[in-house]
């Protein structure tokens, strides 16, 4: 019985085992550029994903050592979809350093491989079974200190999860946009400098929002990523780190559009995504922008259904 065929009312991940994955390159020109690539974004199948707050750590454990094992020695930064790892939180979530010490721990467990690796890695937190109020991406490498400069805190929600969302609770009680809600979004990277969007954050810039949204910290938050990724030199990528598409992708395609007809920067989507729609939604969402050929595409499937 594979993960996603449980209810979503209970455990997808209880009783599983550390599963292993199967890579394979998006085309063979993305296996050609991939030793010198910027940037590797992963497509990764939705099995292995947990939009209920459930844990995959254990599943998921030695994702990362095993996409790297599979790429082989490479200069690039490897990014991943936002919430590949969803871990269990022991408190509601107050301040946000209160997220630092879940984080470390989740980081503790994993199996990363290679020291030399440098990585973009969505990291999720949940009340047992609850919803995601902590989603972040966090920036770890050889020689980069775990501190909250390097998290990425997403701060802007859907709709439903404006009642949870840690991040956005945050900003609301405290009646502005903290600077360290937001300095872990422009990460100084190998590949050059990268602005992280973690995924609804992008949805700020479709063209809906920019004509109807009228929330000040909405506003706020649309303005500060803005004048990110307006400064001079402009960052060399803009990462949206999504937790899963498919054919309703619409307001994720138009946003990525509106953001390149207002900067040079390449933009990028990672994502989960149904294993037979894996490279169809790679392909719907190419990189765009100067850089685009120094990006390559995995595809890492789960292998629990053979």
């Amino acid at each position: 019985m594979s993960a996603s065929s449980i209810s979503a009312n209970e455990n997808p991940f209880a009783g599983y085992a550390q599963q292993p994955v199967r890579c394979r390159w998006l085309t063979p020109k993305n296996a050609e550029i991939a030793p010198s690539a910027g940037i590797i974004r992963l497509i990764v199948d939705k099995n292995r994903w947990s939009d209920s707050g459930w844990s995959n750590e254990v599943y998921n454990r030695a994702i990362l050592r095993e996409v790297s094992e599979f790429i082989g020695p490479t200069s690039a930064v490897i990014a991943t979809p936002a919430g590949l790892f969803t871990t269990v939180l022991n408190q509601n979530l107050s301040t946000f350093e209160d997220m630092i010490s879940p984080l470390q721990q989740c980081i503790d467990r994993l199996e990363i491989g290679s020291s030399s690796e440098e990585f973009l890695v969505g990291i999720d937190g949940g009340l047992l079974g609850s919803n995601c109020q902590m989603q972040t991406v966090v920036h770890f490498a050889q020689g980069v200190s775990f501190e909250p400069s390097n998290i990425a805190f997403k701060v802007y929600p859907q709709e439903k999860e404006k009642a949870f969302l840690a991040g956005w609770r945050i900003c609301e009680e405290l009646g502005v946009l903290p600077a360290e809600a937001m300095r872990g979004h422009l990460v100084q990277s190998r590949a050059g400098s990268i602005l992280v969007l973690v995924c609804h954050e992008a949805i700020l810039f479709s063209g809906r929002s920019q004509s109807n949204l009228r929330h000040e910290l909405g506003v706020e938050i649309r303005e500060f990523f803005r004048r990110t990724f307006l400064t001079d030199p402009q960052p060399r990528y803009i990462l949206i780190a999504s937790h899963c598409q498919d054919s309703r992708s619409g307001p994720f395609l138009n946003a990525i559009r509106q953001i390149r007809e207002t900067t040079e920067s390449t933009v990028l989507l990672t994502t989960h995504a149904p294993k037979e729609l894996l490279a169809q939604v790679a392909g719907w969402f190419p990189p765009q922008g100067p850089h685009a050929g120094q990006i390559a595409t995995l595809l890492v499937e789960d292998t629990l259904d053979g």
